[in-house]
């Protein structure tokens, strides 16, 4: 299958599924504590994680919304609690409930 990783419309570049997943997988397994942008190799458009979630292991997105989390944790100066900003929005996550 041949996708087109940005869906701009002046974007015409596609690529196959195989080497889509294997782009999304890469920038999640080589990125601890951070969530770069996947963009597409042919134009450099940011493509959507709403667009590859489904393509990669839910292993790699549990890790990618694990570093989310890790980046939006934090401690209060004051009382020391300690709190996250992250959310899961529902819609986000409904075709791929999470692991957790």
């Amino acid at each position: 299958e041949v996708v087109g990783l940005c869906g701009r419309r002046s974007c015409l570049d596609r690529f196959c599924m195989s080497c889509s997943k294997r782009h999304a997988e890469t920038l999640v397994d080589s990125s601890l504590y951070a969530m770069p942008w996947l963009k597409c190799p042919g134009c450099g458009g940011r493509v959507g994680t709403r667009v590859w979630n489904s393509w990669v292991a839910s292993e790699t997105l549990d890790r990618y919304l694990a570093n989310g989390e890790a980046l939006l944790n934090f401690r209060c100066p004051c009382c020391h609690e300690t709190g996250s900003l992250f959310r899961r929005r529902a819609e986000d996550m409904a075709e791929r409930p999470a692991s957790r």
